[in-house]
């Protein structure tokens, strides 16, 4: 297995919305390209992704469709993958396969690659439609050992196709050292002892926003000056009402004041080190990336019992779990971190530690490159 050849490479990602998903394309687009590989990003026109791969001056494909069933785009795709002579495509969901594989079709010398960052634990997909969509899948990679469980009973791929391979933080980009504390707390208008409990992601309501609000009251009762800090936006054309839905919320339970509304912050690693407190109270992730990233931030976190976080969290001693749907549990959590400065202390080291053991950078661009080579270079099967 040779490592030493370029690979002509694309991540694909034709979603419209905002959030770790289209990062990661747009990250691994570049940090692939940083490598010495020829690195393009497919995307579909008009998208926040094609804005922000523009905005960095990426290489980038945007194909133009309103159905993914486009022949029209779909040939463009073709005509793409030929002209560059791509060898890797790595999709940052399954979904776009229904465009990827009939695109694919005869080009032998492409190998397709798909991250899974979803969590199918009932919907069965095995039918000869999707077997046929998943016909030219070299492998799916799953980001956590429960999310393979999950996949491998659910698709209609044979286990040897599946292989586990965590997301990413870049650990020299979250480093705390590099980023000053002071600068969104002023913007937010929080003196350095002002406390405060921050979400990142998308506005939605299975990402747990309402649950914090309403763990609120229980929380003020003991430390008043808290402040929750709401980082993130509604996804256009996305049930746009639920932001309003929160406010009001907010409004009936009184503790409106309490509440910053940040709004979409790309800066991730400066938001991150303005907290004293990271919650990711998901209904179920599969795995999370702002979870890894506030820990390398050196950030206490909780984060829901379900999907992925518990085996970041490595069942809890990294970081302190709580049941999802539940308001008063993340009171209580909270509260116990609020209470100790020893434990928020353990927690910051033991949280670092894993991410640096775990989830580096280096190491997982290592595994994925072994896994990209490894592949080009099995016979035909």
């Amino acid at each position: 297995m040779c490592m030493s050849r370029s690979l002509n490479m694309v991540q694909v990602c034709f979603t419209e919305a905002w959030g770790g998903l289209e990062m990661s394309a747009r990250d691994y687009t570049r940090y692939f390209l940083e490598r010495g590989h020829q690195s393009f990003c497919l995307c579909k026109s008009g998208s926040k992704l094609h804005e922000m791969l523009k905005k960095d001056g990426l290489p980038l494909q945007a194909v133009d469709f309103f159905s993914r069933y486009s022949p029209l785009a779909i040939m463009k795709i073709r005509k793409f993958l030929q002209q560059k002579q791509i060898n890797i495509a790595h999709l940052h969901t399954p979904r776009d396969l229904w465009m990827i594989t009939p695109a694919s079709v005869g080009l032998s010398g492409l190998k397709i690659f798909a991250t899974s960052r979803m969590l199918f634990t009932r919907t069965q997909k095995l039918d000869p439609v999707h077997r046929l969509v998943y016909s030219k899948l070299d492998y799916l990679i799953n980001t956590t050992e429960v999310s393979q469980k999950h996949m491998q009973n659910n698709l209609p791929l044979s286990p040897d196709r599946h292989i586990v391979i965590p997301n990413p933080v870049d650990l020299a980009r979250f480093r705390p050292e590099l980023h000053d504390r002071k600068v969104y707390r002023k913007e937010w208008g929080a003196g350095d002892k002002t406390l405060l409990l921050g979400i990142v992601g998308r506005i939605d309501p299975t990402k747990g926003q309402k649950e914090t609000i309403t763990a609120l009251p229980a929380i003020l009762a003991r430390y008043p000056d808290l402040k929750l800090v709401i980082i993130g936006e509604i996804t256009v054309g996305h049930k746009e009402d639920f932001l309003q839905e929160l406010k009001d919320l907010a409004k009936n339970l009184r503790v409106e004041q309490n509440i910053i509304w940040a709004g979409f912050k790309s800066d991730v690693p400066a938001v991150l080190r303005a907290l004293d407190i990271f919650i990711m109270p998901s209904y179920q992730e599969s795995f999370g990336k702002v979870l890894i990233e506030a820990m390398a931030m050196g950030i206490p976190v909780i984060s829901t019992n379900k999907g992925g976080p518990p085996e970041i969290l490595s069942q809890g001693e990294c970081g302190l779990l709580v049941p999802p749907r539940e308001s008063a549990p993340v009171a209580e959590a909270v509260l116990k971190y609020l209470d100790s400065a020893s434990l928020r202390l353990a927690m910051i080291e033991k949280g670092r530690r894993k991410v640096e053991d775990c989830y580096s950078l280096t190491s997982v661009l290592e595994r994925l490159e072994k896994l990209y080579y490894k592949t080009l270079d099995q016979p035909p099967a």
